[in-house]
Order: structure tokens, then sequence, then C-alpha cells
């Protein structure tokens, strides 16, 4: 007996409709008649629940010699689901080095010498922000949200932290600035004194570290939020799960 034949008859034994399954798995009845009539297969979940539902064991299911069908479809499942959370890892991360690419990019297109020069030796006389300094940061919160709510990434997503704030400090506004004035002293358009110098230093240190800790701070709350978040969801599911 193949798989749909025991499902339906396993339906019937059990005294059910298919609206009544329906209910209780939480599955549409077009669906359920398509498992019922061989077109389709239930995923992993739905048939766990089904044998819950007419209390028969995975074995009584999936006979010896009757399951080799849907262990292909289980495996071409399984490949594809992978191949899916690959691809939402690539685009979490693509989103957001395209931001920081593209804060770069418009920098170096749009900045002048009167804003370099405003900026670098000049940035004692207080702290200066730019949309860089919003906007990314916020770009950063939202990605990490995503990536702790990913279930795909598990605990690798922490990693991310370190990576991502490393990230953010070649980007931040006072590496873009320190650049663009060193360019222009190495093109002899500017002067560097040994004060300019060591001032350079001193503040290139200072202002990494802080944004160092900012984009960890950022990333971290950002994969806590997500990750508290996926297992109250989680949680709800399997209660539920439970209940019914």
């Amino acid at each position: 007996m193949e798989l749909n034949e025991k499902l339906q008859a396993a339906r019937i034994q059990n005294k059910l409709t298919q609206e009544q399954v329906c209910q209780q798995i939480g599955v549409s009845r077009q669906t359920l008649s398509s498992w019922e009539n061989g077109k389709t297969f239930p995923d992993i979940v739905s048939l766990i629940n089904l044998c819950g539902l007419y209390r028969l064991s995975l074995d009584d299911l999936l006979g010896t010699g009757e399951s080799d069908d849907y262990i292909g479809f289980l495996d071409r499942a399984i490949a594809a689901l992978k191949k899916r959370q690959k691809l939402y890892k690539i685009v979490e991360l693509s989103v957001l080095a395209t931001l920081m690419l593209g804060s770069v990019a418009a920098f170096f297109l749009t900045y002048t010498s009167s804003d370099t020069y405003g900026y670098f030796p000049g940035v004692q006389s207080g702290i200066y922000l730019s949309y860089r300094s919003i906007v990314i940061p916020f770009a950063i919160l939202i990605v990490s949200l995503f990536i702790g709510v990913d279930t795909s990434w598990h605990n690798e997503r922490w990693l991310l932290i370190p990576i991502i704030a490393g990230a953010f400090v070649l980007t931040s506004d006072y590496t873009l600035y320190t650049s663009a004035y060193l360019i222009k002293v190495m093109s002899g358009s500017a002067a560097f004194g040994t004060e300019d110098g060591m001032l350079a230093v001193s503040l290139l240190i200072s202002q990494g570290i802080t944004a160092f800790l900012l984009a960890s701070g950022v990333t971290a709350a950002g994969l806590g939020i997500g990750t508290v978040y996926r297992r109250k969801i989680g949680a709800k599911n399997r209660q539920r799960t439970h209940t019914d």
C-alpha cells in the first residue's frame, strides 16, 4: 500500500472527514486531498502531526520498501531548503555591504577640499556627524534583526559582530576623512607636519575604537532581539502543536 493510500485509510478508520483533519493539522482541504490522491507528499512536520492524529508511528506509514519515493522527496526538499537558506544569508550580508560601499563611493564623489580640511585636523572643536553616522548603524540594526530571526545562521551569527564592526570602522566618517586628507598630502596639495601626524594617529585610534564599540553594540542588540523573537515564535508554535 502506497503512502497516499495509507493516509486515506487511516483517516477513514479514525472516522474523520477531510475538513476535521485539516482543522487539526492546519492545512487546506486541497492540500490534504492532494496527499491522499498521491499528487504531492506531506512535509515531515505535517506527516508527524498526521501520525499523532491517526495514532500511528512513522514506521506504520513509511514501511520497508514503500518509502523510497517519500525519502527522495525529503532529500529534494532538504536540498532546496539549504539552497534557500544560503541565498538568504547572501542577501542579508549583501544589503549591508552594498550600503557601506555605497556610502564610501558617495563620500569620495561628493566631498570637497573644504570639507576635508574642516574635518581634519579641526575635529577638536566637536563631534562630526553625517548621514553615514546614522544610516549605517540603523542599517546594521535592521540586518542584524533579520539575521537573529533567521534560523539558518545557528550560533555562527555571533561571529558576525567583530566582522560587521570592523567593516563599519573602515567606512566610518573619520576613516574616510582621514583617507581623503592623506590623499591630499600625498598629492602635494596639503602640508602634513609632525603635529598633524601625531593628531591623526591619536584620533584614528580613538575614533576607530569608538566606532568599533558602537557597531558591536548595535549588531549584538539586533542579533539579541531577533534571537529572542525567534525563540518566542518557536515556543508558541510548539505549544500550539502540543495543544492540538
